[in-house]
């Protein structure tokens, strides 16, 4: 009866508990395998006309227990987890598009600003007294060295926080900007 879908339908997925009672046909069984054959034939052909990119997790929910309604559930299921990521990455694109704009805004600024504002009269920097700072100076006795480097884009507060850092780290620096 099951022919070409024995691999999809096994007979333990059929089986059915009221088939064991004597009073069972072996026509009632026959026309019950039937009837389950022609159910899991339909649905497979409704949820390959669908044509959607899960079908093949679509297929599997409904083979589980034959069940459209478990079909159509994970169809739901899986659109919907689709739907939150393609939001989620468009947040995402958005959320950077700003910050790209908002960075290129904040450079091109920054490149006409002067900083003299923030220099006081012993030659200090201003800095924000809650600036985060994790290393310490070098002992005494350690080998130093000059460096150069340069920063680019930077901003106001990238600027507050860098000096903050040179600072409490101890370093003897020059700020050209």
């Amino acid at each position: 009866e099951v022919g070409d879908m024995a691999d999809i339908l096994p007979l333990g997925k059929l089986m059915r508990q009221d088939w064991l009672n004597k009073s069972t046909t072996t026509k009632a069984i026959r026309d019950d395998l039937q009837a389950d054959i022609i159910n899991a034939q339909t649905g497979i052909e409704q949820i390959k006309g669908l044509r959607s990119i899960h079908e093949n997790a679509i297929l599997s929910a409904f083979l589980d227990r034959l069940s459209l309604a478990d079909a159509l559930v994970a169809k739901k299921r899986l659109e919907d987890m689709d739907a939150a990521m393609e939001k989620r990455r468009a947040e995402e694109e958005a959320a950077k598009v700003a910050e790209d704009a908002a960075t290129s805004a904040t450079s091109s600024s920054i490149a006409g600003a002067s900083f003299a504002h923030l220099v006081q009269p012993e030659g200090k920097i201003g800095i924000a007294p809650d600036a985060p700072v994790s290393v310490q100076a070098a002992p005494e006795d350690e080998l130093t060295m000059d460096f150069t480097f340069t920063v680019k884009n930077a901003t106001q507060a990238h600027l507050e926080a860098l000096t903050a850092f040179l600072e409490e780290s101890g370093f003897d620096y020059t700020l050209e900007v």
